[in-house]
């Protein structure tokens, strides 16, 4: 953390609990000449926190003098220098601080810390063990930071850290021209084609930002949490990131969501300190941001979670949110998919919560399906979807064309929902998994494999597993699959399962197979026509248009056994001395019932004696000199194969 020279910060204590907001009866002249030059309106409600730039001041002595008194009103809880990391994000000191202690604390522990430190309040942290949040007297002479050293040297904390205040980089909001009627990114990522069967209809998105218009004409909104106490204001870029995640579809207003029947749930982390609209920085503490992911989890319907800023360096609590939200929220504890924003700063690494193992990292693209130029990359991402000139809801219930990775990751939230839809039981992971594996390979690079490092498909580090596609996410993750004949000797019988009502289904067999009847029924039957493996096709359309296919291979009569296959051991022997003989077990289908070794066609003999030694290997005896031929019956539900002989000669 490195001082950020000229650069203070003032908690102040909430005056509306008096009955008052007007800060000059309060005779902090120099501080409401500050307010009014920031242009914050205290008339409606007065910041929490300010942050004081003493270089844009023309009194900066004035301001710097009255600092000192301030922090001896009551008004003025808390002054701070502010800080700075290699993010760039910038940090302060408040009269809080976080503390996990390593075993259960007792009510002995919590009573001494408050009279050794002047504690002043203890409260315990929702769906964290052992976890408090402290807050200090202002006639303590330590501030936060100091007493989260003193207290983690003492080795009875796993962490001790202070409730960070972050002044926070929004990944965009670039208004452009609000009447550009063409929603490129919608046909881009296949939406309409998706809408056929999926449009996140039941499925609830948290927006995770500093506020969404609750009451916009184009959203569908249910309550929210707001731990800042503040009005919104001009605090929208979360309306913008709201409306291209869900913005109501087919209503005859303004514009059309990602998932466009799915319900957004604003999650406030913090408030813009300016009435600039185009401001890009707003204000929160780390406990408004763990108190995010634990509102997420425990008190509110939330499925899909979108987070269109960065965080810096996150501290451990604000880590534990994250963990927290993954896995025990939404859906009876299934767990909520997260997908973050990588950022905006033309950069080679991933802005935190991007880079969580927790979320899925969002980069953007424009309409010529490159990775857009300010969107950041590098290890982590996930995926990326369309974020230049994306239309989208603003503010007072209007419209706009916005850019940034903000865009993207409510996009890619969209499409989630639309998969929870389909598949409410699926894990955040199988959500990922599906994302990842129906990208599109886009952008001129070049992906590669990486194993379990990148586990869901070819990765590249600008584009990560290619670019979103709704369509072909949703017809994986739809729910209708092939039952059937495990195996056809003669006849068979196949059925799409939970056929959606309207729906038309056409079947289509390979040449093993010859569909008796109908080939649109529903089940419909098969019958034997040659050995081998068939591949069943059910084909389902409905009046939207959008066809989506499944698949079964199943294997039809018994097989003759390949010409690869073969018997291995000596060729030649000496009379009463045993052979190793090994045949593979990897017949086609796999649907055997048992592998029987034979010697001239027989199980036994007077000539010799077969010694199972394990599964698809025996000991051969052989009690008489001559040519015995060594072979393999494998039993199948459709009759007996054989491999072919191996000849060994005994002397």
């Amino acid at each position: 953390m490195n001082p950020i020279r000229n650069r203070i910060l003032l908690q102040l204590k909430d005056l509306s609990e008096d009955g008052d907001n007007s800060i000059s009866t309060l005779g902090l002249d120099a501080l409401a000449e500050y307010l009014e030059e920031k242009k914050i309106d205290i008339t409606s409600k007065l910041p929490p926190f300010l942050e004081i730039d003493l270089n844009i001041s023309d009194n900066k002595n004035q301001i710097l003098r009255d600092l000192t008194s301030y922090e001896r009103t009551e008004q003025v809880l808390n002054v701070s220098q502010m800080f700075s990391d290699e993010t760039t994000t910038n940090y302060g000191l408040i009269n809080q601080l976080v503390v996990k202690f390593k075993h259960e604390a007792t009510e002995e522990d919590l009573k001494r810390l408050k009279e050794q430190f002047h504690i002043v309040d203890i409260i315990t942290v929702l769906g964290q063990v052992n976890t408090y949040i402290l807050t200090l007297d202002k006639v303590s002479e330590l501030d936060a930071l100091d007493l989260s050293n003193i207290l983690f040297e003492t080795g009875r904390y796993i962490y001790a850290q202070p409730n960070f205040f972050t002044a926070i980089q929004t990944t965009a909001f670039t208004p452009n021209d609000p009447y550009y009627n063409s929603s490129w990114h919608l046909p881009k990522i296949e939406a309409p084609e998706a809408w056929c069967w999926a449009s996140g209809d039941t499925i609830n998105i948290g927006i995770v930002d500093i506020a969404v218009q609750i009451d916009h004409i184009d959203l569908s909104t249910l309550p929210g949490y707001d731990p800042t106490g503040m009005p919104i204001g001009t605090d929208r870029h979360g309306t913008v990131c709201a409306g291209a995640a869900a913005a109501i579809g087919n209503n005859g207003i303004l514009v059309t969501g990602a998932a466009y029947k799915s319900k957004i749930i604003p999650i406030r982390i913090g408030y813009n300190p300016s009435s600039d609209p185009n401001n890009t920085t707003f204000y929160s503490i780390d406990s408004w941001k763990y108190g995010a992911m634990a509102y997420a989890v425990y008190n509110a319907p939330v499925h899909v979670l979108s987070c269109s800023f960065g965080l810096g360096n996150p501290s451990a609590l604000v880590q534990s949110g994250f963990q927290l939200a993954y896995s025990n929220g939404g859906r009876s504890g299934k767990g909520i998919p997260i997908f973050a924003a990588t950022g905006n700063d033309y950069a080679s690494s991933i802005n935190f919560p991007a880079s969580s193992p927790y979320t899925m990292a969002v980069g953007a693209t424009g309409d010529n399906d490159n990775r857009s130029v300010f969107s950041n990359y590098g290890a982590g991402i996930g995926i990326v979807a369309p974020g230049d000139g994306i239309f989208t809801t603003a503010y007072s219930d209007t419209f706009t064309i916005s850019s940034g990775t903000s865009l993207a990751t409510p996009i890619v939230a969209g499409v989630a929902a639309m998969i929870l839809q389909c598949q409410p039981n699926y894990s955040p992971y199988h959500v990922y998994q599906i994302l990842g594996t129906t990208t599109d390979k886009v952008g001129g690079v070049i992906y590669g494999n990486y194993g379990t490092t990148y586990p869901f498909g070819t990765w590249n580090n600008e584009m990560g597993y290619g670019r979103l596609n709704a369509y072909k996410a949703i017809q994986k993750a739809l729910p209708f699959e092939i039952s059937g004949s495990e195996i056809v000797c003669s006849n068979g019988t196949f059925e799409m399962q939970n056929l959606p009502s309207g729906s038309q289904i056409t079947w289509d067999v390979t040449q093993q197979l010859n569909i008796v009847g109908a080939n649109t029924s529903n089940p419909v039957n098969v019958q034997f026509a040659s050995v081998g493996w068939a591949t069943v096709t059910a084909t389902i359309n409905n009046s939207c248009g959008s066809p989506f296919e499944r698949k079964l291979s199943v294997p039809v009569g018994p097989a003759p056994v390949p010409w690869d296959m073969n018997v291995n051991g000596p060729y030649n022997l000496a009379i009463f001395s045993k052979g190793l003989f090994t045949f593979p077990t990897t017949y086609p289908g796999d649907y055997y019932t048992e592998y029987i070794f034979l010697v001239n066609g027989q199980e036994t003999g007077i000539d010799f004696q077969i010694d199972f030694f394990s599964f698809g290997e025996v000991e051969i005896m052989f009690y008489d000199i001559g040519t015995f031929a060594v072979s393999v019956r494998i039993q199948t539900p459709c009759g007996n194969v054989f491999s072919q002989p191996f000849y060994v000669t005994v002397n």
